[in-house]
């Protein structure tokens, strides 16, 4: 599966990007479009050009970890998930990290649903703290990935 040029658009918007190293709010070192510097990387400024390719290399590991969901609904005879709520999972997943959703209700509700029930992004509207505190900008982009998933609203 690969995120749709909508989707990616949606993925920027909601990260932002910025050429220079800054602390995310887990105050982890991150630069471009949210990508969490790592051994052995020593970015400190990069070119938009940079930004790009590090988003999508980044966007592939994740779209590897939506595959695997829709391949566990598929061996369940689940119905494939549309284009849109793929999209609004990768956009989830980069933004919380694999770990946290691979273990996650969203990953649950959406590899065993059965029914059309908002119960994955539903379960996206609980993911609002960071360090226990409520973030405005995690409810905002919560909210529009429930649209986006619900309604295959890009906005």
């Amino acid at each position: 599966m690969e995120t749709s040029a909508e989707g990616l658009e949606f993925v920027k918007r909601h990260e932002g990007c910025r050429l220079e190293v800054y602390k995310d709010a887990t105050g982890h070192a991150t630069i471009g479009y949210g990508h969490l510097i790592t051994e052995p990387e020593r970015l400190t400024t990069i070119t938009q050009s940079d930004a790009d390719k590090l988003l999508a290399a980044d966007l592939k590991r994740f779209e590897a970890v939506v595959s695997q969901l829709q391949s566990e609904r598929a061996a369940h005879s689940r119905a494939r998930l549309g284009q849109h709520q793929l999209d609004a999972l990768v956009d989830f997943a980069f933004n919380v990290g694999r770990r946290a959703f691979t273990t996650s209700r969203v990953y649950y509700h959406a590899a065993n649903d059965h029914t059309e029930a908002p119960h994955a992004p539903a379960a996206m509207m609980t993911w609002t703290k960071s360090n226990g505190v409520r973030l405005t900008g995690l409810m905002r982009r919560r909210y529009r990935c429930y649209r986006l998933y619900m309604e295959a609203d890009y906005q």
